[in-house]
């Protein structure tokens, strides 16, 4: 499993995400909620120094009894996002009903206007009954460096057929950039598709790492230096010499060739 398939496991294990119902639905059940959604800034941390203003920080676990998992998590604790395409979880109290996920009731929201369609859907669903917990891919890339929200509506359904528990007396969104709260931009952004603060099961804000910044720093350092000479000279020390030992393919007047064989070396 790569860094990343870890990461994705180890948030959806170790998140909390607290949601508290909006009430009782008529028939008295409690409708399922959701306890966690993976990724969120929440496990990253502000650094100036990345090229998206944060850093993902996980907690690691024990290192005498998994010095590789150590590892691989400090390796990915130098990433400043999660993946453009990551690998989504969503962890719920109770079964929910699959075929509820669709398009305009489950999605990834990109926080800023980009060229590419949008929301973006999920897919690949899978299900582990055992956790409660969704995993699922989006449906096309994510840009780089960019924030989008994960939002799960009440649309979505338990196996009861009751909608999600809205989050109606919890903060919608705690994920903060630069001091700021992403709660304004996120219900701004979903007015347009008519959902408002009250269809809203559970949101988490994430960032996405910057993919090209490695190549963008080496291009710049190419192009602070000198221009290259370019040479054409094929031969040491001058212009190219024709292969010793080979003819010239000969032609006739009448236009036809003979095929280039090799001479007979003269014996010394």
């Amino acid at each position: 499993m790569g860094p990343v398939g870890r990461l994705a496991g180890c948030l959806a294990l170790g998140l909390s995400l607290a949601i508290v119902a909006g009430g009782l639905p008529p028939t008295g059940a409690a409708a399922a909620e959701v306890q966690a959604l993976v990724p969120s800034d929440r496990q990253t941390v502000p650094d100036p120094r990345q090229s998206t203003g944060r850093r993902v920080a996980l907690a690691l676990p024990d290192c005498a009894v998994d010095p590789a998992g150590c590892d691989e998590i400090r390796l990915v604790n130098e990433l400043d996002g999660f993946s453009v395409n990551p690998r989504v979880a969503i962890r719920f109290s109770g079964p929910v009903a699959l075929d509820s996920f669709t398009k305009a009731s489950a999605f990834i929201l990109p926080l800023a206007p980009e060229p590419l369609a949008s929301p973006i859907g999920l897919g690949q669903l899978v299900w582990d009954g055992a956790s409660h917990t969704l995993y699922a891919r989006p449906e096309r890339a994510l840009l780089q460096a960019r924030r989008y929200a994960l939002v799960l509506t009440t649309r979505v359904l338990d196996d009861g057929g009751q909608p999600l528990a809205p989050a109606l007396h919890a903060p919608l969104v705690t994920e903060a950039a630069y001091g700021i709260s992403a709660q304004g931009v996120v219900l701004q952004r979903l007015k347009p598709l008519g959902i408002t603060r009250r269809d809203v099961a559970a949101v988490t804000v994430f960032t996405t790492q910057s993919v090209t910044a490695g190549l963008e720093q080496m291009r710049a350092v190419l192009e602070t230096g000198p221009a290259p000479e370019l040479r054409f000279a094929l031969g040491p020390g001058g212009p190219a010499r024709p292969m010793r030992g080979w003819s010239s393919t000969a032609s006739s007047c009448a236009g036809t060739s003979r095929p280039i064989r090799p001479r007979a070396s003269k014996s010394r």
